[in-house]
């Protein structure tokens, strides 16, 4: 390319420049955000721009929002490589069916920590935050912690809000 920007020239801001440019040097893409709250105006503008598309990604890669389907992420289109110069095809994004776990799933020893959680979210009414954290002596990191590790060895955590605007958690199915 010469120095002197073309008419059809694609205007980017620095933040839109970095984004697209980072995700450019990923074998899958992808952009990662570290917190995608405070880069939803970018991306918003690149995903109007048709810089960047949303694409349905596996729980293990970098993604920018979660739907009905599971995780989205955010891959640079063919346009966006082409606004960096390049002339590069954005791959195709490789995913685990949503309904499997994200691993084989291990039996929980009796007697751990582990075991106590899965025995108060398997009561009919759930728990809280609040009550497991009380239970296991946790902070609610610790206890969030915990909950998303159920979740990757394939036990179904889900969550719903009481009358008292509180969420309740349970083991909808059991581990496979």
């Amino acid at each position: 390319m010469s120095n002197v920007a073309s008419s059809n020239a694609v205007r980017l801001s620095d933040a839109q420049l970095v984004m697209l440019s980072a995700a450019s040097q990923r074998k899958d893409a992808l952009v990662v955000l570290s917190e995608p709250t405070a880069a939803s105006r970018t991306v918003a503008a690149l995903i109007r721009r048709g810089l960047l598309a949303e694409v349905p990604v596996a729980r293990r890669q970098p993604s920018w929002r979660e739907d009905a389907n599971g995780p989205v992420g955010l891959q640079i289109t063919k346009a966006g490589f082409a606004a960096l110069g390049l002339d590069k095809e954005p791959p195709a994004v490789v995913q685990t069916p949503p309904s499997g776990p994200l691993r084989s799933t291990v039996e929980v020893r009796a007697g751990t920590k582990q075991a106590a959680v899965v025995e108060l979210l398997a009561r009919e009414q759930g728990a809280t935050l609040r009550e497991v954290a009380a239970a296991m002596g946790w902070l609610p990191h610790t206890t969030r912690a915990a909950l998303t590790g159920l979740r990757r060895r394939g036990y179904a955590v889900a969550s719903s809000t009481m009358a008292s605007g509180e969420r309740s958690y349970r083991i909808a199915q059991a581990a496979a």
